[in-house]
C-alpha cells in the first residue's frame, strides 16, 4: 500500500501541520492561494480530512465568494460580519482592478476613435488631392471636413493649405467659396493671392470661368442672382457687382486679394481685353 506523504503548509509565514493551526493561523490569501493551486486539497487528503476536501468542490470561481466559503469551511463559527470583514480585501481588489480594467477598456476605445477619426481625415485629404479637378466632389469635401473634422482643420490649417495652394489651387478656391470654411483659411486673403502669383488665378483651371467684353458703359447682366459666385480676379479700371444691385460698384481693391461672394454678377468694363475672373460656389 503507498502511503501518503504528508507536507506543511506555509500559512502566514508559519508551517501548518494540522486543522487546529490551520484555524489558528488562519490567513485568508494564503489559504486562497492554496486552494488555487490544488495544494490545499493535497494537503487535507493527506491528512484524511474528508469532510473539509468535499467542501472544496463546491466552493465558487468567483474570487470573494471563495474566500467567504474557506471562511466558512474552516472557521465555522465565524459571524456574518468577520466573514464579510475577511473577504473584504479581495472585493476591494476586484472593484480596484474592474475600474483599472473599465479605464484601461475605455482608454483603449477613444485611442481607436482618435486613430480612426486621424485616418479618415487623412484619407479624405488624399481623394481631394486625387480629384482636385472634380469641383463637385471638392466641393462636398470641404463642407465634410467642417462637419466632421473641422477641430483637426484648425490644427492642420497650414499644412493644408501648403500641401494645396501650389498645385491644386482649385482646393483653396473652394474653402474661400465655403461661407463657414472662409474665416478659417491659414493666410490672410491678401496674402493668398500673392502666394500663387503668375501662376493663378488661372481661367484654365476646371471649373473657373472668365468674361472678357466692352459694356458700353452699361452694367451687364453676366450671370442671374440666385446662384453664389466667387469672384476671383478682377483687372482696374472694371466695376463688378451683386446682380441688379443699383448703387454697389465693387473696384479692383474690393476684388482682388478679397474674393468677395455675389449673388450673380453684373459687369462694367470698357475693355475687350481685361477679363473678369469668377467660379459658381
Amino acid at each position: 500500500m503507498t502511503k501518503t506523504i504528508k507536507f506543511n503548509l506555509i500559512v502566514d509565514g508559519k508551517p501548518i501541520r494540522n486543522l487546529d493551526e490551520l484555524r489558528e493561523n488562519f490567513n485568508i490569501e494564503d489559504v486562497l492561494a492554496f486552494y488555487r493551486n490544488g495544494l490545499l486539497s493535497r494537503w487535507l487528503e493527506s491528512r484524511d480530512l474528508t469532510e473539509e476536501f468535499s467542501e472544496l468542490k463546491t466552493i465558487s470561481e468567483d474570487d470573494v465568494e471563495a474566500a467567504k466559503e474557506l471562511c466558512k469551511i474552516f472557521h465555522g463559527n465565524f459571524t456574518n460580519q468577520q466573514i464579510e470583514m475577511a473577504a473584504y480585501p479581495f472585493a476591494f481588489r476586484r472593484k480596484h482592478i474592474e475600474r483599472l480594467e473599465h479605464h484601461e477598456s475605455s482608454d483603449a476605445k477613444i485611442r481607436e476613435v482618435i486613430r480612426t477619426y486621424h485616418e479618415n481625415y487623412t484619407k479624405l485629404l488624399s481623394s481631394i488631392e486625387e480629384r482636385s479637378a472634380d469641383y463637385p466632389f471638392i466641393k462636398s469635401a470641404i463642407a465634410e471636413i467642417f462637419s466632421h473634422y473641422f477641430e483637426l482643420y484648425i490644427l492642420d490649417a497650414r499644412a493644408f493649405y501648403d500641401r494645396f495652394i501650389k498645385t491644386h489651387p482649385l482646393v483653396i478656391l473652394a474653402v474661400l467659396a465655403n461661407t463657414d470654411m472662409r474665416p478659417h483659411i491659414a493666410k490672410e486673403l491678401s496674402q493668398v493671392k500673392q502666394d500663387i502669383g503668375s501662376a493663378w488665378p488661372n481661367p484654365a483651371l476646371p471649373h473657373v470661368q472668365s468674361f472678357a467684353g466692352v459694356t458700353e458703359g452699361y452694367w451687364k447682366d453676366l450671370k442671374p442672382e440666385g446662384t453664389s459666385y466667387l469672384i476671383i480676379q478682377m483687372v482696374n479700371g472694371n466695376f463688378v457687382r451683386n446682380f441688379g444691385k443699383s448703387g454697389e460698384e465693387l473696384k479692383v481693391d474690393d476684388v482682388n486679394g478679397k474674393f468677395p461672394i455675389l449673388d450673380g454678377i453684373d459687369y462694367k468694363s470698357n475693355s475687350s481685353t481685361h477679363a473678369l475672373v469668377y467660379m459658381e460656389v
